[in-house]
């Protein structure tokens, strides 16, 4: 118990002096002087929601709907997905769960339609666990199809006024993982990991009872299950896997979303060299204003690195917005901002309680 205890300081410190594992607000500290500044410019700190009018179309600025994204992609590039509507009843939404799990195969992912940052993503592998989960959140939330292979992020923009636009970051997702020697326990051996322990409460905490097992001398055993840098995963930048094949796959994509500037796609793909063909993407998630050039966290680069490219990013999406308002596209009120800021904390509230109640029934079964 006690080297336990001791392993989640070290962690804890680990997470202090690693600017890779700085919370948000820490991170993104120092560059509120330079968003101010873009403010000042372009007379309006607002004028940013109008980066992408093809998504708020939808009558979002801020925080968008997974489906309607999704649901705008050519459904060859898409995993199969179904909305389970809160609104509908549980009933129901276990009668569609059941029907798209007969259709489509185990295992499957659940995420809620509105949120970010991994919170609220689980992987379903049994039809059991289908109707636990399903019971247990109360908000809307997709089931789909789950897509193995390789997981990247691919940023891409494209000034408004021009016909083509351009990748600018690649990013390599490595889930969290460790080996097993026959003697420790996953949990042992996630706190005696030099990077997982830096995790280790979260990692331990959705885990639940798979967490006292025995893995076999050289077993690699995966401990988390999400392509999310907050959740455990190392990023790589990949930026050499940039060919003309994939610049083509990820304009035919960008061009499904009218009025689509500036955002990341995070797909799944057989492997880099599929990927560097631009064959066979199954994108996961479009993320809009609110994403980032996930190549910043690769740790080999630094936290200069980091701050430069995210001003860089931040002076695009301002342009941008600021051209497309321009344009005649519309950009937020601060009311409107507000409430929808609002709506995502109290959302992600929901979501963790969610996970939370999720990791006690695993423990307790």
């Amino acid at each position: 118990m006690l080297w336990r205890q001791w392993r989640l300081c070290i962690g804890w410190l680990k997470r202090w002096r690693h600017w890779e594992f700085w919370p948000p607000w820490l991170f993104y500290l120092p560059l509120l002087p330079s968003l101010f500044l873009l403010a000042v410019r372009y007379r309006s700190a607002l004028v940013v929601t109008a980066v992408n009018p093809g998504i708020t179309r939808h009558g979002r600025f801020i925080v968008n709907r997974k489906s309607k994204k999704l649901a705008a992609l050519p459904a060859r590039s898409v995993p199969p997905f179904v909305l389970l509507c809160a609104a509908d009843g549980l009933a129901e939404r276990l009668a569609q769960a059941r029907a798209f799990a007969a259709a489509q195969g185990l295992p499957l992912v659940l995420k809620p339609d509105l949120g970010g940052r991994g919170s609220g993503v689980w992987i379903i592998r049994s039809l059991a666990g289908l109707e636990r989960d399903v019971a247990l959140v109360d908000y809307d939330v997709l089931l789909q199809a789950f897509a193995p292979g390789e997981e990247y992020g691919v940023f891409w923009v494209r000034a408004p006024g021009r016909e083509r636009g351009r990748i600018v970051s690649i990013t390599r997702k490595a889930l969290p993982s460790v080996v097993g020697d026959g003697v420790r326990t996953v949990a042992q051996l996630v706190l005696a990991h030099p990077r997982a322990v830096c995790f280790a409460p979260l990692l331990l905490h959705n885990l639940g009872r798979r967490a006292r097992e025995i893995p076999a001398a050289g077993e690699r055993v995966q401990v988390g299950e999400l392509g999310t840098h907050s959740r455990g995963a190392l990023f790589r930048d990949a930026r050499d896997c940039r060919t003309a094949a994939l610049e083509r796959a990820i304009a035919e994509l960008a061009a499904a979303q009218v009025g689509f500037h500036f955002g990341r796609f995070d797909i799944r793909v057989a492997s880099e060299a599929a990927l560097r063909q631009g064959e066979g993407l199954q994108v996961l998630e479009l993320n809009a204003l609110g994403a980032e050039m996930t190549h910043i966290w690769d740790p080999r680069l630094g936290l200069r690195n980091g701050w430069r490219t995210l001003r860089w990013q931040w002076q695009l999406a301002f342009h941008f917005g600021h051209c497309n308002r321009r344009a005649g596209a519309p950009s937020a009120s601060i009311g409107e901002a507000v409430c929808e800021l609002a709506e995502l904390w109290v959302l992600h509230q929901r979501h963790e309680a969610a996970s939370g109640r999720r990791s006690l029934q695993a423990v307790s079964r």
